[in-house]
Order: structure tokens, then sequence, then C-alpha cells
């Protein structure tokens, strides 16, 4: 293969502490990897107002790249005609559409904005995030569809306290509110995850690779109760320090979770947990109503207020450990046999009308 006839393509915009690399539309790859690097802060891949699209790079993730031609072309030997390396996706003949690169992560969102139009809400966005400390709070744009993937170890704050605990707390706040959706739009969605597969549901191997929030995740709806919007939020390898709050979102929450950590209370009552792996709470979890609970710790208790059947089967818990009391007048508390043990040994108990069906009882 012929790496003179490589191009990047970005749709992409870029956030970092200090950008390096410089490219200019429409240059082969190796003419980027050759750049002389950027002064710190200065903007690259500028786009026109009218050609915000698709993903969002934030941080310099080409950095490895773009220093390292040995690391590059061993990536290339491996490439098809079309994939994807350090977020950057590569193709044969195509050169970059458009990009953009920030010092922080809510310039980014704020470039996002919230819809426009129908067509404007139907674009997706990839917010492709470098390790590091970012201190800064994050509103997050309501009716939207986001990705935001770190590329290695982020924390929300500025990490400087004993185990990268930060001054002044930094908290997520995402905006659902209704008004700004178009007929037969798309649910707004917004995913947070990280590169690396770690292990965040215990304390301390988030440091190596996991999305650190220092303070709280809020979702919250300013239409007022008569909002009924429904929004979709996954979480993978995300740890939040503080509260989960999602009491002031007055539509529906579906939830996706794995390999994540919540230190203080999940209040959640409009929150559907339909699939929950390797997820550890350390105080009480309040939803709607639960699906798929698997390899997880549930520390505080739990109350489930509706009787909500969640899409995602099989519904129980499976070979997960809880602690304090399952209350519900509308749910019962689906264990497996392992489950069910770890519940009796811990001196777990029931509240509300709510019982324990084991479910090997189900099988004829």
């Amino acid at each position: 293969m012929n790496i003179k006839n490589m191009y990047v393509i970005f749709l992409t915009l870029f956030v970092t502490p200090s950008i390096k690399t410089t490219v200019t539309l429409g240059v082969p790859l190796w003419d980027v990897i050759s750049t002389t690097p950027a002064v710190p802060g200065e903007r690259v891949w500028d786009l026109a107002a009218d050609t915000k699209k698709n993903t969002i790079l934030i941080a310099s993730c080409v950095d490895a790249i773009a220093t390292s031609t040995g690391f590059l072309q061993e990536q290339i030997d491996t490439l098809s005609s079309s994939t994807e390396t350090c977020g950057i996706l590569i193709k044969k003949d195509i050169q970059i559409i458009a990009g953009k690169q920030y010092n922080t992560i809510q310039a980014a969102l704020d470039f996002i904005g919230i819809p426009q139009s129908l067509s404007d809400q139907k674009t997706r966005f990839v917010i492709n995030i470098c390790s590091g400390e970012y201190d800064e709070d994050l509103t997050i744009p309501s009716s939207r569809i986001i990705t935001m993937l770190a590329y290695g170890p982020v924390t929300l704050g500025d990490g400087a306290g004993p185990f990268y605990q930060s001054t002044t707390p930094r908290n997520i706040t995402w905006f659902t509110t209704d008004n700004t959706e178009f007929t037969n739009g798309p649910r707004p969605t917004l995913l947070i995850s990280t590169l690396y597969p770690v292990i965040t549901s215990t304390t301390h191997p988030v440091y190596a690779g996991g999305f650190d929030v220092s303070g709280d995740f809020i979702v919250t709806n300013t239409d007022g109760a008569g909002a009924a919007t429904t929004h979709e939020l996954h979480l993978y390898g995300v740890k939040v320090r503080q509260d989960f709050d999602s009491t002031t979102d007055f539509g529906i929450l579906n939830t996706y979770m794995r390999r994540c950590f919540f230190d203080q209370v999940f209040n959640g009552p409009n929150a559907n947990l339909n699939l929950v792996h390797e997820l550890e709470i350390d105080s009480l979890i309040t939803c709607a109503t639960y699906g798929q609970i698997v390899d997880c710790e549930f520390s505080g208790g739990m109350t489930v207020s509706s009787s909500f059947i969640s899409p995602v089967p099989p519904i129980g818990f499976f070979n997960t450990t809880f602690f304090g009391t399952y209350t519900s007048s509308s749910s019962n508390l689906l264990l497996d046999a392992a489950s069910n043990f770890f519940f009796k040994a811990n001196g777990a108990s029931l509240a509300g009308t709510a019982i324990k069906v084991i479910q090997g009882d189900l099988v004829a």
C-alpha cells in the first residue's frame, strides 16, 4: 500500500491543553505526519459555520501518530480500505472534510448547540477526548445525539488532590428540554465512554483509563411536568464521585451502563436501568424499574417505583451482590441463585409488597 495516497477524513473537533499538530484541508496523511507543531492553543481544521457535521475530535489524539512514523506505519500495514486509528478515519484517496480543535470540552459542546431543523437534529456528533484533566463543568445541549469518547484516563476537574480528587467538584448537566425537538426526530442520546475496557466498578482502576467525574451527574428538563420526551443515556467506564440526579427530568430516561461506579446516591425516579453490567453504587438507588443487572454491587438498597417491563431480557439480578432494603409496591425482585445467596448472606430485606422470585424456580 502506498501511504502517499492515504488521506485523513475528519468530521471532527479537538480539545487539548496543548495542541501539537496543524493540518490543512486536503493534505495527504504523510504530509500530516511531517507537519511542524502548531503554537499551543492554535486552532486547526478551521470550519465554516455551515459545515458542522458528525464527529468532533477533542484533544490532540493524533499526537502519538503525528510524532511517530513507526507507530503509524505499523497501523497502516494492518489497514483495510477503510478503518479507524486513534479516532481518525483513514480512507484511501479521501481528503479531510472538516474538523476543529478546542482546548475545552465545553467549547466543542457549545459548537454543537441545539438543533435548528429536523435534519440538524439527526446529525450525530462524536467528541473524542484525549487523556488529561479538564477543570470545567459541562453542559450538554438538548435534543442531540452526542458521543463523548475518552482516549485514555480523563478527569473532569483538576485532579489535584489525593486519588485524583478535585479542588472544585465539576458537574455534568444534560438538558433534555422537549421544546428543542422536532417532530419525527430521533430520541436525544448521550453516550460517554472510554476507549479502553478498563474496570471502573471499583475504587482505583478508574485512574488507568476511566472517565472520572469529580462532581454530580445531573439530568434536567426545564419544560415542566408536561414534557414526556424519552431519552437514552449510555455510560461505559464512567465514575461519578458525587450524586446522580434526574429528579427534575420529567421524561423517560433509558439507561445502559457498563463498568461504572457511583460513589453517592443514584436518584433517578424516571430512570429505567435497562442494561447494567459490572456496576457499583455505594448508596441508595432510586429508579423507575430495572432490566438486566449482571455482576454488580448495590451497597445501599434500591427503591423501584414502576412495573414497566424492560426491553432488554433476560430481566433480573444475575451474580449480583445486594445490601440494604429492596423497596417496591409494583415490581418484584427477580434473583438468580448466586444473587439470592448474596442477598441472604448480606442480611438484605424487602419492603412494600415486593417478593423475591428465584429465577431457577421458573425453569421447568
